[in-house]
């Protein structure tokens, strides 16, 4: 009896051993997966195959609201919205490994088309390999579009204006040395070719050298 006390009580410490290392381990894992899901924009859910419906995960990585299609098809646009779940059925099929689209979302306060990246992938299988969930990270990349399509405007306006054949423009990088000049530049310091006098790498003190 004794024995099989001490064996008890050893193998009952063991567990709740086991048990508090298996917490920290998924409480670490979760405060990573927060900071992840609050540092780039990011929700994160779960797809049951079964029963069709999609399962958030909160802010601190835990399960949170549960949603059917048909109520998480209100955030996208609704041919965007049958996209995903053709690519769902084909990861479900085993025809897929993982998925990558861009969904359409509603007009933001500024009155910008919201847009989502979404990536799925395979989160658990069955005993056969078949899978059961799958598992999404949607990033809200309407902001990152507006900044890119900012940048190329600005670029084709500073193009426009550094080809125009009414101004002299050089165009000198950060340490001052030339990196681009335009044809009308290139007439007025007799430059014969252009390519020539960016190799150089003149520096702008140098400019007097052009004529």
């Amino acid at each position: 009896m004794i024995v099989t006390a001490f064996a008890l009580l050893y193998y009952d410490r063991r567990y709740r051993y086991m048990e508090r290392r298996e917490s920290n381990y998924l409480l670490n894992e979760n405060s990573r997966l927060s900071l992840v899901l609050q540092s780039e924009n990011t929700h994160v859910w779960t797809y049951d195959v079964l029963t069709r419906k999609y399962q958030m995960l909160s802010a601190d990585g835990k399960l949170d609201k549960e949603y059917t299609p048909l109520d998480y098809l209100r955030y996208f646009d609704r041919d965007d919205f049958e996209e995903l779940r053709n690519e769902l059925l084909l990861i479900r099929d085993g025809k897929k490994e993982s998925s990558n689209i861009v969904l359409r979302g509603p007009m933001s306060t500024e009155m910008r088309q919201q847009r989502y990246d979404v990536r799925v992938s395979v989160f658990q299988r069955d005993e056969q390999g078949v899978p059961t969930v799958l598992l999404g990270r949607v990033r809200n990349i309407t902001y990152d579009r507006a900044r890119r399509e900012h940048e190329r405007d600005m670029l084709l306006k500073y193009q426009n204006v550094f080809s125009t054949p009414l101004v002299d423009m050089v165009y000198y990088d950060e340490n001052g040395i030339i990196n681009d000049i335009n044809d009308h530049a290139c007439q007025t310091f007799q430059v014969q070719d252009k390519q020539a006098l960016i190799n150089m790498r003149l520096h702008i003190t140098q400019v007097t050298y052009l004529d």
